[in-house]
């Protein structure tokens, strides 16, 4: 008879298990986390400011347009009057922030000329200057906050009591799931980083996943898995079967769920509609792990100890590729498949599309979650090591590494590249 040794992921081994026990170090020993202050993000504008004879073209246009001029602790790297349509200009903690003077428009945002609707400024698909990439860092029971593009520490932000996963909505919202068990409760961080709210359901989550709609799916320990509306109300509370190991929307917004394979029971894929209606169950041998979208619809499954699965929108096994270590997933605009890799310690692979080796790249002691930014560019966490890789998607060069002041257990979509590219599609 297997065991059920034979069967679970080397993540998820460090999964629940690890996630009661703190970072370690190179002697395998637990390290205290270092400790970093809790930052504000942003400070709240002040008084208004008359316009002068020599405003400028867009302030000027900013009071034409209805709007008030004030002044607020933007990003270092915003100027006055920054586009507030796009995420992120003014989402910085005050220490990497400066006064600069914004345009007040109430309900809708000022795209550097006027003020508009967030429809008409396109909000959710703005070229932002300023983006950033989320890691849970459970043992802190914060996130942190990085400068996409240079990994400058932004913000450290309290996220339930034991945050390991993320996700980042079409608005920037961070949601982020609590793995202690008995909390059950989800945060929602708006794109500063401020606290919105903490939603309370089931007993304790892992993976999280946003569907077109902007409904919010979290795995349940045990065999369910629940709902949220966007505004962080539950909307159901469903079965799916065996421990559920992680979880995803497709574009069609359905949702697909792994489940933990057992000695009796391999490992299997079950696929529920929008309104969370099994309409699918698919038993792979012998194990099933984490699962990353691609832009074609095709859903790939790692699966450690034997290989890397990939199923059409219908869940039909179209391929396989016989790498073994494969932790979680993460594709490039390319199609290329990027996965922290159990097999070689400290490492972090990159397959083609048709699943042909390209390269083996060094990312620290315990690679975990891997996302891909918006310049292509890989972010890998690692748990033993408090700090996040960032290498060049073209290459594998490494860019930097950068500490986070925690543990660093994070998987998920840590910069909303997946969830714009693969399931919204851009739109």
């Amino acid at each position: 008879m297997k065991t059920r040794n034979n069967f679970l992921l080397i993540a998820l081994l460090l999964g629940v298990a690890l996630l009661f026990v703190g970072c370690l170090d190179g002697n395998g020993t637990a390290t205290p986390t270092p400790s970093i202050p809790t930052v504000t993000p942003t400070s709240a504008p002040t008084a208004s400011i008359a316009p002068s004879a020599t405003a400028s073209a867009a302030e000027q246009g900013c009071i034409a347009s209805g709007g008030t001029v004030t002044t607020a602790n933007c990003c270092e790297s915003a100027g006055d009057f920054p586009n507030s349509c796009a995420i992120g200009a003014c989402g910085c903690a005050p220490e990497y922030s400066h006064p600069v003077k914004i345009c007040g428009c109430g309900n809708k945002c000022f795209n550097g000329d006027t003020c508009v609707t967030f429809e008409e400024g396109d909000r959710a698909a703005s070229a932002s200057t300023d983006r950033f990439v989320w890691i849970a860092s459970k043992d802190s029971s914060k996130v942190a906050k990085l400068y996409e593009s240079n990994g400058t520490f932004a913000g450290f932000y309290a996220a339930g009591a034991v945050p390991v996963s993320v996700a980042v909505d079409a608005e920037g919202n961070v949601w982020v799931a609590d793995g202690s068990e008995g909390n059950g409760e989800v945060t929602k961080l708006n794109p500063t980083g401020a606290f919105i709210g903490t939603y309370v359901v089931g007993t304790a989550h892992k993976e999280i996943a946003i569907d077109p709609s902007g409904n919010v799916w979290v795995t349940d320990i045990g065999d369910k898995i629940d709902k949220l509306a966007p505004n962080g109300s539950v909307l159901g509370v469903f079965t799916v079967g065996m421990d559920p190991v992680d979880i995803l929307a497709d574009a069609d917004g359905n949702i697909w769920v792994s489940n933990t394979p057992t000695a009796e029971v391999n490992g299997d894929i079950v696929k529920l509609d929008s309104e969370g209606k099994i309409i699918g169950n698919f038993t792979f041998y012998p194990s099933t792990g984490l699962l990353a979208l691609d832009a074609d619809g095709n859903i790939l499954v790692s699966s450690v100890g034997s290989q890397i699965i990939k199923l059409d929108s219908s869940g039909r096994k179209v391929a396989e590729y016989n790498y073994s270590g494969a932790i979680d997933m993460a594709l490039d605009a390319d199609g290329n498949i990027w996965f922290t890799d159990s097999a070689e310690e400290g490492t972090v692979t990159k397959l083609d599309s048709g699943g042909g080796l390209l390269g083996k790249y060094g990312v620290g002691n315990t690679p975990l979650g891997v996302s891909i930014d918006y310049d292509g560019n890989v972010w890998v966490s690692n748990y033993e090591s408090s700090f996040v890789t960032k290498l060049n998607g073209e290459t594998g060069a490494l860019i930097g590494n950068y500490e986070t002041g925690g543990c660093d257990w994070n998987f998920g979509d840590a910069t909303g590249f997946a969830y714009h590219h693969f399931v919204l599609r851009d739109r």
